[in-house]
């Protein structure tokens, strides 16, 4: 694999964590194209770490170009979304989305300011030992109770990215909006029955009746206020 082919794979989420690794040992051509200690760093990386991502950002940094690289990382969790291949991927996505559309990308409501507050909600990165510890089965209902909604979701978001409907900067954590008024219109949330299974948990009520008026108050709040 060509050397910005895979660091941009792996900082956009294309490319494993271990996968990166076992490329970075089989890469002799690395030293030659890093400086030293960049080099250094990354060989001697901790790839275990939680923050081993976080550190592989920082380390590539002026190697990549980001605003691709978080172009390709957008589709890829939308894509995870609708392909639904891997259940942890699944709740990675919702998570981030959530996160993004609490930093100004508003344009990811209909899939974060429901399904993604709720998975943040439910599993944030303070509870990500519970569901690491969750089994397959359990993961399954639990992320099966967003679909088909999310992945409906997802693809029409993917739709206005792929057409340029929306176009995102992100070095100025901005986007252009050229989608039309019915577009922007949020998505009221699937009707989802009476109560969560959320494993680990005695079964959450999460009344579908209440859910306009749950989604309404979120939706009104700005990003800052989601913390108070």
């Amino acid at each position: 694999m060509e050397i910005q082919a895979a660091f941009h794979q792996v900082l956009a989420k294309k490319l494993s964590i271990a996968d990166f690794e076992a490329w970075v040992y089989a890469t002799p051509e690395l030293e030659k194209f890093l400086d030293s200690n960049d080099y250094f760093e990354l060989i001697s990386l901790n790839y275990k770490d939680k923050r081993a991502r976080f550190n592989l950002e920082a380390l590539l940094d002026k190697y990549v170009d980001w605003q691709q690289i978080r172009d390709d990382e957008l589709r890829q969790t939308l894509r995870n979304l609708t392909n639904r291949i891997s259940l942890d991927d699944v709740l990675e996505a919702l998570i981030t989305s959530y996160n993004w559309y609490c930093g100004g990308y508003y344009f990811l409501e209909n899939v974060a300011a429901d399904y993604g507050f709720l998975a943040d909600t439910h599993f944030s990165w303070t509870s990500s030992s519970v569901w690491s510890s969750t089994s397959e089965d359990q993961k399954q209902r639990y992320i099966n109770q967003y679909y088909p909604g999310v992945g409906q979701a997802a693809m029409t978001i993917l739709g206005w990215l792929e057409t340029g409907k929306i176009r995102v900067n992100w070095q100025e954590a901005s986007y252009a909006d050229d989608r039309s008024p019915t577009e922007r219109e949020a998505l009221f949330i699937q009707d989802i029955g009476a109560k969560w299974f959320i494993p680990g948990r005695v079964p959450s009520s999460t009344p579908s009746s209440a859910s306009a008026t749950n989604m309404k108050s979120i939706k009104s709040r700005k990003w800052w206020q989601f913390w108070k």
